[in-house]
């Protein structure tokens, strides 16, 4: 965990969010392909096949599979390793409605711990918005 004076004054963060935090340290210090792969192991989206469905069915007392909630964390993961092909993808099959979800947030609507959290949530709004916005302005009246 997080040592130190101040880090031992705050909330200890779970060790999954750790990972994901780990694997944006990654992605952001351009390190895409290893970013990318500790990100699908954080969200256990290593378990899911090239259309994000599960490889195998899951119990419903299992918790360690991917939960369809963290679609927009996953895309922005992908997008930031340069595979919005896969994004896309995931933005409009199986995480469909979590990213519609977050493309209507505002900024006003996440209350993150820091400046890098505000900047994260707002890029994964707007990416979000660009998946599921693209798709909804091409679609066919």
């Amino acid at each position: 965990m997080l040592d130190g004076p101040v880090a031992r004054s705050l909330p200890q963060p779970e060790p999954e969010e750790l990972a994901i935090v780990r694997a944006w340290v990654y992605l952001q210090a351009g390190d895409p392909s290893g970013g990318l792969a500790m990100m699908r192991t954080a969200l256990h989206a290593d378990q899911l096949d090239a259309d994000f469905q599960p490889l195998s069915t899951k119990d419903e007392d299992d918790e360690d599979g991917f939960e369809l909630w963290q679609a927009p964390e996953l895309a922005l993961a992908l997008h930031a390793a340069h595979d919005d092909a896969s994004a896309r993808k995931l933005c409009l099959g199986a995480g469909r409605d979590a990213c519609e979800s977050a493309a209507r947030r505002s900024p006003g609507d996440v209350v993150p711990d820091g400046p890098w959290q505000a900047r994260h949530a707002r890029e994964r709004a707007d990416l979000a918005r660009a998946m599921v916005g693209a798709a909804a302005a091409s679609a066919p009246l």
